[in-house]
């Protein structure tokens, strides 16, 4: 549904959801919600700077679901309130990790789900340290430039303590868990290189062991030129995990392409 002019009356409204918001006018009568506790919007408007104004405004904000139409950027200006539980983000690529999503400020996030362009192993550190998360979604995005970040990560001991569901899709080249980390996670979603895959023999190095509550796997493995000869290589390597992890989780393998 669209939003009517009068909404901005409704100042102790505390949900709303399956609004699409096209223009400054509806951006304006959505400010004035200041009880809502629960916003999903669609937002079509380019104009992000009367969205973060917006937003702003809303300071008991717990969930905050967005879907822009392919923008880019980092909400610049907007500071997500203490009290944000969930924030979920589709359609707008960060440039960054934000600056206020660490320990110190959001404490209770559980639900995260952001697309980013630029990820470094420290970021990764500092969502792991978030003490409430449990679910975590985040899309890497491929990039061509020389310049770029390492796109491998090591998830250390003590990291991600109450996390159980994790998807990390897009352009990953390796991600490897320590002993400590992740001790709830039961369902690892993860994109890999191909050519990494293509090294595996044996058991691959991913320390997929050191997930002790693990129960189910889905890998998505980039698509190279050698395409028959490492899928069969991983297939049997990750076969070989399965049968070497105590909880034996059921594994999905899919592939896509660069």
């Amino acid at each position: 549904i669209t939003m009517s002019n009068s909404i901005g009356c409704l100042t102790s409204l505390q949900e709303l959801s399956g609004l699409c918001i096209e223009d400054s006018s509806a951006i304006e009568e959505l400010g004035h919600l200041t009880e809502l506790r629960e916003l999903d919007i669609v937002y079509s408007s380019e104009q992000e700077h009367m969205l973060v104004k917006c937003l702003q405004k809303l300071q008991n904000i717990q969930k905050l679901s967005i879907c822009f139409y392919a923008l880019r950027g980092n909400l610049d200006g907007w500071v997500g309130p203490q009290s944000l539980h969930s924030f979920r983000v589709f359609g707008y690529w960060l440039l960054k990790l934000p600056v206020w999503m660490n320990r110190s400020h959001v404490q209770n996030l559980s639900f995260l789900e952001i697309d980013v362009e630029e990820l470094h192993p420290e970021d990764l550190e500092i969502l792991g340290r978030l003490p409430a998360l449990c679910n975590l979604h985040m899309y890497l995005e491929e990039t061509h430039s020389s310049n770029a970040v390492t796109r491998e990560f090591v998830i250390s001991a003590g990291w991600f303590p109450c996390l159980e569901h994790i998807k990390l899709r897009g352009h990953y080249e390796r991600v490897v868990f320590r002993q400590g980390a992740m001790p709830r996670l039961t369902s690892l979603d993860l994109d890999i290189y191909g050519e990494v895959c293509s090294t595996w023999t044996g058991i691959p190095d991913l320390g997929f062991e050191n997930l002790p509550s693990l129960l189910h796997i889905h890998l998505g493995i980039g698509r190279c030129r050698q395409d028959d000869m490492y899928k069969e290589k991983a297939m049997a390597a990750l076969r070989n995990m399965a049968e070497m992890h105590p909880n034996h989780p059921s594994i999905l393998v899919t592939s896509y392409r660069f």
